[in-house]
Order: structure tokens, then sequence, then C-alpha cells
């Protein structure tokens, strides 16, 4: 009885160690989307109000790595990690708003690229895609990181750049 018992252990551990039953290790997300926002706020009255805020906006928004929050200057600093997803301001201003806190304005960074279709330019971060509010001279189709306003109050969502930064290596 011995025998088969080691045969049936020595049999899983090849079957489990075996590279055809591991699982491909997920492709490391690229450079592109939504790294960090920056909320200009009105409301963050105390340190309830601000703890109520970041919990909110931990849960609602995916790839939140930080939240900072500064009742002083009535800002909201979130950075999120790479990997391309949506950033939603609906969806930022909504969680805020549960604790009585306005978002006057959106500073935006991101890494991407700006594509041109029917005399538009957009600047495409992950599944991001913003209007961009003026033509600088940004490289069409090269792969870099910006800083901007962001416009959510329009349709589609208009990004005025302020900074164009090199992408990290």
């Amino acid at each position: 009885m011995q025998p088969l018992k080691v045969l049936i252990a020595v049999s899983i551990l090849a079957c489990a160690c075996s590279p055809s039953s591991t699982p491909a290790p997920e492709p490391s997300p690229g450079p592109e989307g939504v790294t960090k926002v920056v909320a200009d706020v009105l409301g963050i009255t105390c340190p309830t109000c601000a703890a109520v805020a970041e919990v909110a906006l931990r849960q609602r928004l995916p790839g939140v790595v930080t939240v900072s929050i500064s009742q002083g200057q009535q800002t909201i600093a979130v950075a999120l990690s790479n990997g391309g997803r949506l950033f939603s301001p609906a969806v930022f201003r909504d969680a805020v708003a549960g604790p009585g806190i306005e978002v006057l304005t959106f500073q935006v960074d991101a890494c991407g690229v700006v594509e041109e279709t029917e005399n538009q330019l957009w600047f495409v971060a992950g599944e991001n895609r913003f209007a961009l509010a003026d033509s600088k001279e940004v490289p069409a189709r090269a792969l870099l990181c910006i800083s901007g306003r962001l416009d959510d109050q329009v349709n589609p969502y208009r990004l005025t750049l302020t900074a164009i930064h090199p992408v990290p290596s």
C-alpha cells in the first residue's frame, strides 16, 4: 500500500508543478492610462468628512493607489495604478458628494497617444478618450505623458494641456 501512496503523491506533485498546469502570468500593464487626478473642491470641513470621502473614492474608483486630502487647500489628490482603467469624473464627483464635497475642477496626469479623427485631436489613455481643447505641438501616435485641466461638463470631455512630460522608463 505504501508504494501506491508514494506514486499518487508524486503524480499530484508532477501535475501541480508542470508548466502546462501553471497559468500564464498576467501581462504587465503598459504605461497608458490616467495616473493621477487632483480635484479642487469645496466643503472639506472636518477630518471625518475627509475620511468618508477617502473611503468612498477607494470603493468606487478602480485602481486607487493613494488618496491625499487637504482640508486647508481644499484639494483631493488620487494616484491611480496604470493599466488603462477608465477614469470617470462622474463617479469621482458622486463619491465625494456624500460627505458634502463639491468638485470645482479636475487636473489630470495621464500617459497615452494623440490621435486625429475628423479634424479633432484626441488624447487616448487606456480606456480614456479626451478631446484636446487646444492644438499645441503634440506629436501624433507617439506615446507621451501629459498634465491637463479636464472639463467634464461637456461631451466629449475636453482636456486643456498644461504640460507634456517624458514617458517614464
